[in-house]
Parts: structure tokens; sequence; C-alpha cells
């Protein structure tokens, strides 16, 4: 999401994504290279629980094609709980639930979305590497003033939310590649007390988070910042609408020459 809004609205002049998921990669590539065969795919394909098995069976399908594996990964992300790949479909198999397979899938407004993303292809760099090799290895040599935005797998139910998911080990190598970086960098995790630890030199900031991958709930995850990086006044679970509202209340504040805090 945060890829995604930074490239529509273009306040960024280069973005480079890395994900080690071949499903993930095979989205944002058939969003780059397949645009308009995508597109088509969304607006004719029939969002029903039979539809929904078609499209799991593509996931685990070594014949699947890049744009059919892309297909499939939105096709999943839009019609599973909180878009996960390994979750089940919103409204269950019987569509008895409050909310129904098809109730985050607004093709024209998806397709909309994904047009603008394309038209900036030439400033988006796209990778499958494993994320410790491309800190180590390519990240050194982007000269672009940059943010590193690190999303790891959760730390706790890595294993059943994610298709790549780490062990401890894991989650120390990262780490020990993560602090390394020269360029400012931010990671998210889910706030359990072995992250805290492995992270403690740079102070992990818990937020609240709602979950929904299996039931609506609260949950906790930490936000963690390089030294190079000055934090801003607002919580991480700030939205977008907030930011916008705060904006224009600065530029209010400055018209009227007073000071917002």
């Amino acid at each position: 999401r945060l890829k995604k809004y930074f490239i529509i609205a273009r306040d960024v002049s280069k973005v480079f994504i890395n994900d080690l998921d071949q499903s993930i990669h095979d989205f944002w590539y058939s969003v780059l290279n397949k645009t308009d065969a995508l597109c088509e795919l969304i607006n004719k394909t029939p969002i029903t629980v039979e539809e929904w098995h078609v499209q799991k069976e593509i996931q685990s399908s070594v014949e699947s094609s890049i744009l059919e594996r892309g297909f499939s990964t939105f096709f999943l992300n839009r019609t599973n709980r909180s878009g996960i790949l390994k979750a089940g479909i919103i409204g269950g198999l019987k569509q008895n639930g409050n909310y129904k397979l098809d109730c985050r899938f607004n093709r024209s407004d998806l397709v909309g979305r994904i047009r603008r993303i394309a038209e900036r292809r030439e400033d988006i760099v796209l990778s499958n590497l494993d994320a410790i090799q491309f800190i180590d290895e390519y990240l050194p040599d982007i000269q672009y003033k940059c943010l590193v935005n690190i999303d790891p797998p959760y730390y706790n139910q890595g294993k059943g939310l994610y298709q790549n998911f780490f062990e401890h080990n894991d989650h120390c190598r990262l780490y020990q590649s993560v602090v390394n970086i020269q360029q400012p960098w931010i990671v998210t995790y889910d706030d359990v007390p072995e992250i805290n630890s492995i992270y403690t030199d740079y102070e992990p900031e818990s937020f609240g988070l709602t979950y929904t991958a299996q039931e609506k709930k609260k949950g906790s995850e930490v936000i963690i910042h390089n030294p190079l990086l000055t934090k801003s006044s607002f919580k991480p679970d700030v939205t977008f609408k907030e930011v916008a509202t705060h904006r224009r209340l600065e530029e209010k504040a400055k018209l009227s020459g007073n000071c917002l805090l």
C-alpha cells in the first residue's frame, strides 16, 4: 500500500521493489509489463467461490505463467481475509459471513490504480531477491536520496501468513544487514520480545493495529528507525486522510500567522 500510494501521488522520483515471493514479484511484473492483459483479466474474470478455487490452484501449479500467477495473486489478495494469500476467503466458502468475497473488488477503481502505476513503469525497478542479498549487494549502488522501507515476515505468525517465512536465525541475519545500511531506513515487525531484543539498540516503538486475517482484533506492531531519521510527531498508525487534514491546518495556521504544534 505504501509503495502504491507514493507511486501514484508522485511523491518520489524512483521506486525499487524487491520481494522474494515469486507470486508477489509476478504480480508487480504483470502490472508493469503486461498491463493490458492483467486489466482485461480483472474486468472479465467472474468473482465467485468456484473461481476462487481455480485461482488458488494456480498458485501451486509449476505450469502457471507469470501473468496467470500475477493475476491469481491479485485475485486472492482482493478476495482473501486481510489480503493474505494463505488466508481463507472473505465470507467463508458458504458466503454466509457479514462480507462477501467481492466486497474489495471494485473493478474500475482497481484497474484505474494499476494503469496509473504502469504509467510510471520507467521509474520503477523490480527485483526478486532475498532481502539480505538485496541489502548487501544492490542497495549500496543506489545513489538516489532514498528511504529504505523493510517489511519482513512476522516473527510469530510468519509460517501461517506468508509463503516465504523466517526462522529466528534469519531475523538475526537480516538485522546484521539492516544496521549496515547507509541510507535512512525503517523496519516494521510484530511486537514480540524476540524482535524487541534483536533491535534493542534502536528502541523499537510500538503502535496499535487492527487485524482482520481471521477475526477483527486489535494488535500491536513495532516500528524501528535508524539514527539518521528525524521522527515525525505522528504515530505510525496515522491514516493518509489524517495527514492531509493536518497539512491543511498547518497551511491555514501559516496564513493566519499562528503556529500549529
